[in-house]
């Protein structure tokens, strides 16, 4: 977490003058290190944070988000038949006790 002061005066200093030209907020914490602020780590699943750089990458995440979409609604009483072959829009609804199955 950064203060909002810190990331008013610092994010017009980001530069994406390197060779994929993107912004790296990571560049922040060196900012907050070299103003002597408190920089402390966070402890967080690897899953929340995924980076997407390739067409591998968002088939990882795309399999991640489908997971967790899958389990709220087996958690609600909905019975899906080999849930990995099942895909799931974001949005959808599903009442009461329902049968997925593939196909």
């Amino acid at each position: 977490c950064f203060e909002t002061s810190f990331l008013i005066e610092n994010l017009p200093k980001l530069s994406n003058d390197n060779a994929s030209g993107e912004y790296y907020i990571t560049d922040l914490v060196e900012m907050a290190v070299k103003e002597n602020k408190k920089v402390r780590p966070v402890i967080v699943q690897e899953e929340n944070f995924k980076g997407v750089n390739s067409k591998l990458d968002l088939s990882h995440a795309e399999v991640i988000h489908q997971q967790r979409i899958k389990e709220q609604f087996m958690k609600n009483g909905v019975i899906m038949r080999l849930p990995e072959t099942i895909f799931i829009e974001e949005g959808v609804k599903i009442e009461g006790e329902s049968i997925l199955e593939n196909g």
